[in-house]
């Protein structure tokens, strides 16, 4: 059996297990699947409208900075017994930013999901 996790810095509580990324043997293999796993990340954020004044942008991620260091919230999170890594504003952003700068032959190569099998298979070889 082979485990991987789908995040782009990988589990605080399973350091061994390797990321997607961490799977890809060449350049290119590595920014096609930082490409599919950024998704993960983005899909579990709380965001603001593009154009937000900075102003209101600093306001909320004050607010989400203090709530994510909460004992009260930690503790419910402890009781849920889910996995809490938040990543921080400006951590999301730059995400964002360089998902975005990805090059347009990489997104040409993640347009599909056999072109992605192909990128596993040949580093498969690698593995």
């Amino acid at each position: 059996m082979f485990c991987t996790n789908a995040r782009l810095n990988g589990i605080r509580d399973l350091p061994d297990v390797p990321t997607n990324v961490e799977l890809g043997k060449t350049p290119e293999a590595r920014q096609i699947l930082a490409f599919y796993t950024s998704s993960a990340a983005v899909g579990r954020s709380i965001v603001a409208p593009p154009g937000m004044p900075a102003d209101r942008v600093k306001v909320l991620r004050t607010a989400f900075d203090a709530m994510v260091k909460d004992p009260e919230f930690l503790a419910e999170i402890e009781r849920a017994q889910q996995e809490f890594q938040p990543a921080s504003g400006e951590e999301l952003q730059k995400l964002i930013q360089d998902t975005a700068s990805v090059p347009a032959e990489i997104v040409e190569r993640t347009g599909s999901h056999s072109s992605l099998q192909v990128i596993l298979n040949d580093d498969a070889r690698a593995w």
